[in-house]
């Protein structure tokens, strides 16, 4: 599923929006805040994730799509960035509110950003 996801994304999907780590930590004041959906593993997400994201490792994507709002913006994230793109271009497509976050938790974590473990 990974390799499908990410494959789509670089055979003719648009770009999404993408924002800094900061960027999505001042959304999340906001009255209606964005889903962070964390698309790391499991053990990742225990290691360390934004307050208030909602597990949902790429694997599982497919099967748990429907659950997705679509009426609220979806911020993806990954470690890095590159995965939580293709994700989001998907999203997009696919009809979602979704951006990504370019800097991954490593940006989160460089910025010093609250994490619960």
């Amino acid at each position: 599923m990974l390799k499908k996801i990410i494959n789509a994304g670089r055979h003719g999907l648009r770009p999404t929006d993408a924002v800094s780590a900061r960027d999505v930590h001042a959304k999340l004041g906001a009255i209606a805040p964005p889903m962070i959906l964390d698309l790391r593993s499991q053990a990742e997400f225990e290691a360390g994730h934004i307050p208030g994201a909602t597990p949902l490792p790429i694997s599982e994507l497919g099967r748990r799509l429907p659950q997705l709002p679509r009426d609220r913006e979806i911020v993806c994230v990954c470690n890095f960035g590159n995965n939580s793109d293709s994700v989001s271009q998907l999203l997009s497509a696919a009809g979602f509110k979704s951006i990504n976050m370019s800097d991954g938790m490593i940006g989160w974590q460089r910025a010093g950003l609250p994490t619960i473990k």
